[in-house]
């Protein structure tokens, strides 16, 4: 980019800066073109995220809670998008949080705290098992 910047500025006419913003247009669809292409397969590309939501939805689990313990994430459920209270699946990973200083290791403390009168659920070695 640069030495064509270079040899664009060279040039006295209005045809090379047309040429450069062309160019640049192309590169930025390149970049959007690629992200799409490669970057979706990738995107979710944790078991925890592909399987999980799915085995919920399968086994028609309502009002409930899913706590993930020994992993790096947890899928999004309603809540955020909804109050805690009307949210239908919640996930929540387990573990120590050096980000948010949480030490929830003990799925049963959180769910007496956060989660009373929900459906318990851990969901370990691929599977959900209620609690």
């Amino acid at each position: 980019m640069f030495i064509f910047y270079g040899w664009v500025r060279r040039i006295r006419s209005k045809v090379p800066v047309a040429l450069l913003g062309l160019l640049l247009f192309a590169l930025n669809v390149n970049t959007v073109y690629t992200y799409v292409l490669i970057g979706k397969p990738y995107r979710n590309w944790a078991p925890v995220y592909q399987k999980l939501p799915r085995l919920v939805e399968q086994q028609d689990i309502h009002h409930a809670v899913v706590f993930v313990p020994r992993h790096r994430g947890a899928p999004i459920g309603d809540y955020p998008f909804q109050s805690l209270q009307d949210a239908d699946i919640v996930y929540f990973k387990l573990g120590p949080s050096k980000i948010w200083r949480l030490t929830n290791s003990n799925w049963r403390s959180v769910y007496d705290k956060y989660f009373k009168g929900r459906s318990a659920y851990i969901y370990e070695g691929g599977r959900l098992i209620p609690q």
